[in-house]
């Protein structure tokens, strides 16, 4: 009896190389090939303008595409970057396509794809850009206002294009059903972690790896901050940082921006960013992890990716009440969730938590609880596998009646 076939599906980001999402595109694509799906992954090259580049990571091809723009502006609206990527899948048809968000450079690939190559396209909705989301909380009125209307245009024109779709948190989930997109065709997927790579780790242990004082409490934040969110961690370090003996306490944020950026008065360490491995080394070693955020409809619409790392360490998350994450935090009981979205009620938070340190223990047990439960990329696998087949089955019957 022949053996079928593995399915071929090519992942579309307007992400440079190991920025933004990558690590954990990678995490999930090699979850997927562990259940037989062959997976690859086109992305924007760092620095190149001309030369389109393959290479493997981590078992996963990678396709670096071409760029004709510079540094941040690499963002997936470059007409060179869109036509090479076309060219590549010309030669290299996959049986689904599936699309992060919708720039340029990914959804126009995704649509010939589709169109012209008859592949099946699931869209995935990741970032909400207009309608005052992130366009506005990184750029500011006037880009949104401007740039950022054509951007927030392709955000939604294309949507019903798909043939199954992926909502990274409930309310772009709402915002995608409330577009007349079939609930049978899409769902919930969010971004996890490789729970079975990291086993549970002891912060006594992982403390002397780093050469981490064993005594002093250790408070960690990971990655970039909008500018908003970033005065608000500011502003609430400094408050703790009064109300207690500051000499206790070390607050890091890991993957930071350059040191004399931070005022002096947060006493917060600037620590480089971190391959995979050190990440989880420093998360475990840490006894509360931070989430930031204030109120706007993109940080509502977001789920930020080092939660699942946060939550993979088994650490308890200090979070304002925005975004699924509050919820999670506050139904599951895995840390606490401030009042408001500003500096004095989040401040307060993060003291409740500072001196609970009884139920740290049972925060971070539950941490794990939920990652190996919801957020294990093998668990996620397979939701994307019967939903690759689901578009398979409609964009077949498309083509069937057409």
């Amino acid at each position: 009896m022949q053996r079928e076939s593995p399915i071929k599906v090519v992942w579309l980001i307007h992400n440079r190389r190991a920025s933004g999402p990558y690590p954990k595109i990678v995490e999930q694509l090699r979850a997927l090939a562990g259940i037989g799906i062959e997976g690859s992954l086109l992305c924007t090259s760092p620095a190149s303008r001309f030369r389109l580049t393959e290479s493997v990571e981590e078992g996963v091809p990678v396709i670096e595409c071409p760029d004709l723009l510079w540094g941040a502006l690499r963002q997936g609206a470059d007409l060179w970057n869109t036509l090479r990527r076309i060219g590549w899948l010309r030669g290299h048809v996959p049986d689904v396509i599936h699309a992060i968000d919708a720039r340029p450079a990914v959804i126009l690939p995704a649509l010939y794809a589709q169109r012209r190559l008859g592949a099946a396209l699931v869209l995935s909705w990741w970032d909400l850009f207009g309608e005052g989301g992130v366009t506005t909380d990184r750029s500011g009125p006037l880009y949104a206002g401007t740039i950022g209307r054509i951007e927030g245009a392709f955000e939604t024109m294309f949507r019903g294009q798909a043939d199954a779709a992926t909502a990274i948190s409930d309310p772009l989930y709402r915002r995608l059903a409330a577009r007349g997109f079939p609930p049978e065709r899409m769902e919930v997927i969010r971004l996890g972690s490789d729970t079975s790579r990291f086993a549970i780790g002891e912060k006594r242990v992982s403390r002397a790896r780093l050469g981490w004082d064993p005594e002093r409490t250790v408070v960690c934040y990971v990655g970039n901050l909008l500018p908003a969110d970033r005065v608000l961690l500011f502003e609430a370090a400094r408050l703790v940082r009064r109300a207690i003996d500051p000499a206790s306490l070390r607050l890091v944020w890991i993957g930071g921006p350059p040191a004399d950026l931070v005022p002096h008065e947060a006493g917060i360490e600037v620590l480089p960013r971190a391959d995979p491995s050190r990440l989880y080394e420093m998360l475990v070693a840490s006894d509360l992890c931070l989430l930031p955020l204030r109120r706007s409809a993109g940080n509502s619409a977001r789920w930020p990716s080092k939660v699942a790392d946060y939550l993979n360490a088994g650490r308890p998350v200090v979070c304002t009440p925005v975004s699924d994450v509050a919820e999670i935090v506050s139904r599951r009981d895995l840390g606490v969730v401030s009042a408001g979205d500003e500096p004095e009620p989040y401040a307060r938070a993060l003291l409740e938590a500072l001196d609970r340190r009884s139920e740290w223990s049972r925060w971070g047990a539950g941490s794990r609880a939920y990652a190996e439960e919801q957020l294990d990329v093998r668990a996620l696998a397979a939701r994307l596998a019967t939903l690759y087949e689901c578009a398979r089955r409609h964009r077949a019957s498309v083509l069937g009646n057409t």
